[in-house]
């Protein structure tokens, strides 16, 4: 979220500081772009959780079946999995949203392999 707080802050400056604007690399757009990738797959599965403890609230004093326990169970579960689904897909996020990182990857990857390939 202060991604996005900082992005319009950017877009807010008046017409005589749009130099700094143009200023900005493509990494930086780049990563602008990822970023909003992120905050919307963070927040979509983050919904999830969310209206599950709010359920689980509001059914709290409720007398439970085997059943409505068995569906309890399975919610928290799937909940507790969609909350932490982001942080697994956080370098997909970046691999796709941005070709300057994939470079990067591959930039490392193949430094790495020739070292690997130097000690042998």
């Amino acid at each position: 979220m202060l991604s996005f707080r900082n992005v319009r802050r950017i877009q807010s400056n008046p017409i005589e500081n749009r130099q700094q604007l143009h200023a900005m690399h493509r990494k930086d757009f780049q990563l602008l772009r990822s970023l909003y990738y992120h905050d919307l797959v963070h927040t979509s599965f983050s919904i999830s959780a969310a209206m599950y403890y709010t359920y689980e609230a509001a059914t709290k004093y409720q007398t439970r079946t085997i059943l409505h326990r068995t569906i309890d169970n399975f919610l928290n579960g799937f909940g507790i999995i969609s909350h932490h689904i982001p942080f697994c897909l956080s370098f997909f996020i970046f691999i796709h949203a941005s070709k300057i990182f994939r470079l990067e990857i591959k930039r490392v990857l193949c430094k790495i392999s020739a070292r690997c390939l130097v000690l042998k």
